[in-house]
């Protein structure tokens, strides 16, 4: 595949960079525009609010509401319920308006382990979600936008190949929440 043979040399190129330059790949968490609060609550909170629509049978629409705090918590508690399935620990979600951010401690994705963080701007096309990649870092080096873009076609590649059922109908990211509609 092409987008393959485009992402390998980009790959030995920042991992050339992480090794030769540098960089801090720990040390203190990346800053996130929020601090998010993770609590048993907020996780609960997000998993009421979902499990309507996961329960319900047939075509139903739907519109779910969700904080940062709730968001944060809930990938928290699913992370504990499931270990090692994530390549992201300590995953801390952030809303601001019309980008998501998303710090975590990051393991066996490269050679070591690193802080990171990855905004992103979501949004629909014919119904499909979109994520869009504006900045993403590993430690204290930022991956170049040629990557970000490759980054983001393998996203909505999978997103699109996904059978999810859910057809979007609006998708809001504000100040500290998100705002997510459709139908399935």
């Amino acid at each position: 595949m092409h987008l393959k043979r485009c992402l390998l040399p980009l790959l030995f190129l920042l991992l050339a960079l992480l090794a030769c330059g540098p960089c801090r790949l720990s040390g203190p968490q990346v800053t996130l525009p929020c601090q998010p609060t993770i609590s048993q609550a907020a996780a609960e909170s997000l998993r009421e609010k979902l499990q309507p629509i996961i329960e319900e049978k047939g075509p139903a629409a739907f519109t779910i509401q969700a904080t940062s705090d709730e968001v944060s918590s809930f990938l928290a508690l699913m992370l504990k319920e499931h270990p090692g399935e994530s390549p992201v620990v300590n995953p801390r979600i952030c809303f601001t308006p019309g980008r998501v951010h998303v710090a975590g401690h990051f393991t066996n994705i490269l050679p070591f382990d690193f802080e990171g963080v990855v905004v992103a701007a979501p949004h629909l096309e014919g119904g499909q979600l979109k994520i869009e990649l504006i900045r993403a870092s590993a430690g204290s080096v930022l991956l170049p936008d040629v990557l970000l873009h490759a980054l983001s076609n393998t996203i909505n590649e999978t997103l699109a190949e996904s059978e999810i059922g859910i057809q979007f109908t609006a998708i809001e990211v504000g100040e500290g929440q998100i705002i997510i509609s459709g139908h399935r």
